[in-house]
């Protein structure tokens, strides 16, 4: 079998098919639902994203997280993008944007001068504070004790919500297997049911048959003997 154009690069007019794909590396925060139940607080992840698309076609937009794959099929724009944010770390905790204490423009404020997690801003030393001025209209010393006790907060409401959740959990297998139980129990019902016909039947015919079977009594003869002659 002959090699396609593209799989064979010494064909003349081999092109790569991939070339025509628009490919675009971006970081999103992703929700980490079991890190959540646990610190009784919603808890982010950034995870690297690759957005794909195919020129003239808008309906076909790939949007999914990156794979070792996808780093080697675009091995060019990966290393672009790793450049560009090389000298960015991946951040964990609960957003400056999740966090209800802050507005919008405040939590804008945060993320423009790289704190982007509540976490941040707890601990951050009185000479990161001291740089930034008021943000928002407000201390940021004062932000900085309202994100402890948020933490602390959260902490205390963390054993519950993780037994709540673990017993919503228990509920639900229980269900389902009350639901297997109740399905496993009607067709076993069933099963009897079919096999006990036919012998029912089987009866009854054999009986039928015993009926029909039987001899009649015999009709005595009528007697003329006192019969007028």
């Amino acid at each position: 079998m002959l090699a396609s154009d593209d799989a064979n690069t010494q064909f003349q007019g081999a092109h790569n098919p991939d070339a025509a794909l628009l490919v675009k590396f971006h970081r999103l925060p992703v929700q980490q639902p079991f890190k959540s139940n646990i610190e009784g607080r919603p808890i982010f992840e950034d995870v690297d994203y690759i957005q794909i698309f195919t020129p003239g076609n808008q309906l076909n937009i790939i949007d999914t997280p990156v794979r070792p794959e996808h780093k080697q099929r675009f091995a060019q724009q990966w290393a672009a993008y790793e450049a560009a944010h090389k000298q960015d770390t991946a951040v964990t905790g609960t957003p400056v944007s999740a966090w209800p204490f802050l507005t919008a423009s405040q939590a804008e404020e945060f993320k423009a001068v790289k704190f982007f997690t509540v976490e941040q801003i707890a601990n951050a030393s009185d000479m990161q504070l001291q740089s930034l001025g008021m943000m928002g209209g407000m201390n940021p010393h004062v932000i900085r004790e309202r994100a402890k006790a948020y933490l602390q907060a959260a902490a205390g409401t963390a054993a519950p919500q993780q037994q709540a959740a673990e017993l919503a959990e228990l509920k639900a297998k229980n269900e389902e297997m009350q639901r297997q139980l109740n399905a496993l129990m009607a067709a076993q019902n069933g099963m009897i049911a079919s096999e006990q016909e036919p012998k029912k039947r089987k009866r009854r015919t054999k009986a039928e048959m015993q009926q029909s079977e039987q001899v009649p009594a015999p009709v005595a003869a009528p007697d003329y003997s006192s019969a007028p002659i």
